[in-house]
């Protein structure tokens, strides 16, 4: 032996760590991820937002065929019996 004196090593520090990280995360670590974490969630939620306003957008537009649709119908059936209407009143032409 040396002579020198050999530092205990805790047996709760593991392998040759020091007590120094073992302490926890410095404030700035919790800091950048909790920056990080904002932007993440702030990305997901700008998507949401985008797929709500274009299913919105999807919606009115699909309303808008189908009132158009039945609007039609409805004119076409005017006209067959406006044309059958006439018919029955003239008779049938040769």
């Amino acid at each position: 032996m040396s002579g020198k004196v050999q530092p205990k090593k805790d047996a709760t520090c593991g392998a040759g760590l020091s007590r120094r990280s073992d302490a926890g995360f410095s404030m700035i670590e919790v800091l950048l991820v909790l920056g990080a974490i904002a932007i993440v969630f702030g990305a997901i939620y700008a998507g949401f937002e985008r797929l709500n306003r274009s299913y919105t957008a999807e919606n009115v537009k699909a309303g808008t065929q189908q009132s158009v649709s039945i609007g039609v119908e409805m004119m076409v059936q005017d006209i067959r019996l406006a044309a059958w209407i006439r018919c029955r009143r003239r008779g049938p032409e040769l």
